[in-house]
């Protein structure tokens, strides 16, 4: 199963990285170019964009199956998040 995580947070990034990669594909999705530089390089698949546009999760190649894991950090409304990832064709 494929599970695409919008996080913006590095320790719950690495931790979800450490407890779903035996079981599933996890991508990741960050706002941050030098974080996502960062976790890639430390062996992590990571995407740098908008998690806000629908071109982001275009991009990323979501189906109706993949799970999502949405980090609410409570600076901004998730609402904007959930709908470009309904808009992209994600259920």
């Amino acid at each position: 199963m494929r599970v695409l995580a919008i996080c913006q947070d590095e320790l719950v990034i690495r931790a979800l990285d450490e407890v779903l990669l035996p079981s599933f594909d996890v991508d990741f999705i960050v706002e941050s170019r030098p974080l996502a530089r960062r976790l890639h390089d430390a062996g992590i698949q990571i995407n740098a964009g908008d998690p806000r546009r629908v071109d982001t999760y275009l991009k990323a190649d979501i189906s109706p199956s993949t799970c999502f894991i949405v980090e609410n950090t409570g600076r901004r409304s998730v609402r904007r998040i959930l709908g470009a990832i309904l808009d992209a064709g994600g259920t």
